[in-house]
């Protein structure tokens, strides 16, 4: 008697075979769950999973996997790709989160290989020239990379923490935060130096000396002592010369070589190169890292230019480039200190005369071997490529092009997060600095786009410099405006900005609310940033909208700790998990600071810099805190950049 094993027993859903067993029916997992009435007891071959699935009372549950299968794990940016005959699965965190693993493999090794860099150092400032910020700490199982390779690592199931360092403030020369991927820490690149100081500060990577005045030039700050080593040190300034005129900055340290020391004509020292780690994709995948020489792809930690000034009054001097792999190199301002070119993401700062640059974000790449990349016909070009669940998904983590190479392409769902809002910044224990607002969240599906000629330009919004608003993000008609930046200057208490989602009121001298209806959007792309408080000794800063909710207000009572909390950022599934995107900054506080909302927002500082803003999640930056001695000031963070998913049936 023949045996079937189908949808009530029909021969149109599972053939049987020719006398010798039963053939089970295939399709994908967006097939299966199109089924109408399924009978308990059917039995498919899902070509999605590759497994072998029957429906139960519960449900879809796996039977038994009928090829070869790697670990299986979710968390990060996907990427599945080929390297000679072997297949990889990477997972690519440029924010915080966590690499969970849900199932071992019986097939290929449980081991994974792995690239954790570190924040880069903020820029040297205020002297003749600041020294270039060193680059952050880089740590990696790729051979011949650095001088001592890591080990991988060996996983068993469970959730695997990933921190993402951010980039110190460059001004006074804040160090690079460390990168964290389980128990294996990255550490923070040194500050390059800056007045009243003069030598650079060791870091994973050494920062640059300041040109110091007179006969006082700095020299660079040395390298960690880390196993394995993570980065090389910074290069000395030359002087003499006085602090109107003359000197000129060390370069900061790279992953792959020493900051340059200052020439002694007219320029600041180069920052050290940093080093090519190809884990992420194939060397031609630029989603993540800075350039190298010739153009070359997934460049990381280069240190920060030096500055520089004449030794003779009126003209100022070249600056010292910053090493490959994103070093900031400063930037001429004629009418005023040069300030530091913001750094890609790949850790490296920028010095400058005057403003230093803020050292760039870290990031952690995690790949294993697989049997089978998860993948199909893409209908359009651009981003990076996955396919989850059936669907097709292009990320943009930079401006590029969404390119339609399909006719039968329509339609699209898409998410567009703009850049964070910068915070406010911290005076002289008088002022505490407001979280930036989050980035504009819009999301939305069946969205038309004609393949005709089927080019849509795609902007991703830069995060704002400290009190400065966040850049616009933007897909075909799809506009998610910036964040708002908080509140904060060194004379008066401000309110914060509009924008996306309101940035949060500085402290002190009477309520400072962030602006009503975050700027009067429709539709509504985020909330407002709360108020700032008046209260003394322990007064706050309000909290950053976020997609979500609103910042918090400040409070006077300390230990609060929901002072000045920023607003909690919106979920979204259209990468194939659930992921929270354009949480508000926190503001900044003497005593316990606001935290940052979920989904990208910083800390605030109590007392210090606040957090920068989640890169790639839009996320508002958390407000600096005044000092209560010392230097009297401290610049506002960095807000998170945006990002564009785009999404459609494959």
């Amino acid at each position: 008697m023949p045996i079937f094993v189908g949808n009530n027993g029909s021969d149109d859903f599972v053939a049987r075979g020719s006398g010798k067993g039963v053939a089970i029916g295939s399709t994908d997992t967006t097939g299966r769950n199109a089924g109408v009435s399924t009978a308990i007891g059917t039995m498919i071959f899902n070509t999605s999973t590759d497994q072998l699935e029957s429906y139960s009372p519960v449900g879809w549950v796996s039977v038994k996997k009928l090829v070869p299968a790697g670990i299986q794990a979710s968390g990060g940016i996907v990427n599945d790709y080929t390297e000679g005959s072997t297949i990889y699965r990477a997972h690519i965190f440029t924010a915080s989160g966590t690499f969970s693993v849900s199932e071992t493999s019986t097939d290929f090794p449980n081991t994974l290989q792995y690239l954790i860099v570190a924040g880069g150092g903020g820029g040297g400032a205020y002297g003749p020239s600041g020294g270039g910020g060193g680059a952050g700490g880089l740590i990696t199982t790729v051979p011949g990379v650095m001088p001592t390779t890591a080990t991988e690592l060996e996983v068993a199931v469970g959730d695997y923490p990933v921190v993402i360092g951010g980039g110190g403030i460059g001004g006074q020369a804040q160090p690079g935060s460390p990168s964290v991927f389980n128990s294996l820490t990255a550490n923070g690149g040194g500050g390059g130096g800056y007045y009243p100081s003069s030598s650079g500060q060791t870091g994973a990577s050494g920062g640059g000396g300041r040109a110091g005045d007179n006969s006082y030039p700095g020299l660079g700050g040395g390298a960690s002592p880390n196993s394995p080593s993570q980065g090389n040190s910074g290069g000395s300034a030359v002087g003499p010369g006085s602090q109107a005129y003359g000197g000129n900055g060390g370069g900061g340290g790279g992953a792959g070589q020493n900051g340059s020391n200052a020439p002694s004509d007219r320029s600041g020292g180069a920052g050290g190169n940093g080093v090519q780690v190809i884990l992420a994709g194939p060397p031609t995948y630029d989603s993540i890292g800075g350039d190298g020489p010739g153009g070359q792809k997934q460049w990381f930690a280069g240190g920060g230019g030096g500055g520089a000034r004449t030794d003779s009054g009126g003209n100022w001097g070249a600056f010292g480039p910053g090493g490959y792999g994103g070093g900031g190199s400063p930037n001429h301002v004629p009418a005023g200190y040069p300030t530091g070119i913001e750094a890609a993401i790949s850790s490296g700062g920028g010095g400058a005369g005057s403003k230093g640059g803020n050292g760039a974000s870290g990031v952690v790449v995690v790949r294993y071997q697989i049997a089978s990349a998860d993948t199909g016909t893409a209908k359009a070009t651009g981003g990076t490529i996955t396919y989850v669940n059936g669907k097709t998904i292009h990320t943009f983590n930079k401006t590029g092009n969404f390119t339609i190479t399909d006719s039968s392409l329509t339609s699209v769902d898409y998410l567009v997060v703009a850049g964070g809002g910068g915070s406010g910044l911290g005076w002289n224990n008088t002022f505490n600095g407001g979280g930036g607002g989050a980035g504009g969240f819009r999301t939305g599906t069946g969205h038309p786009v004609n393949p005709s000629p089927g080019v849509y330009a795609i902007t991703i919004g830069s995060g704002g410099a400290g009190s400065n608003k966040g850049s616009d993000s933007t897909f075909s008609t799809i506009t998610s405006t910036g964040g708002g930046a908080g509140g904060g200057n060194s004379s008066s208490p401000q309110a914060g900005q509009a924008g996306g989602s309101g940035g949060g009121g500085t402290s002190h001298g009477g309520t400072n609310p962030g602006p009503g209806n975050e700027g009067g959007f429709t539709p509504q792309e985020g909330y407002d940033g709360g108020s700032g408080t008046p209260a003394a000794p322990n007064y706050g800063g309000g909290g950053g909208g976020g997609a979500s909710e609103s910042g918090s207000a400040g409070s006077g009572s300390t230990g609060n700790p929901a002072n000045g909390k920023g607003g909690d950022g919106a979920l979204s599934s259209i990468n194939g998990y659930s992921t929270r995107y354009a949480g508000g900054g926190g503001g900044a506080a003497n005593t316990t600071a606001g935290a940052g909302g979920a989904g990208g927002g910083g800390a605030g500082g109590a007392t210090a810099y606040g957090s920068e803003g989640g890169m790639n999640l839009g996320g508002g930056a958390g407000g600096s805190g005044g000092l209560s001695s010392g230097i009297p000031n401290r610049r506002g963070a960095q807000g998170g950049s945006g990002v564009v998913i785009i999404s459609y049936p494959t």
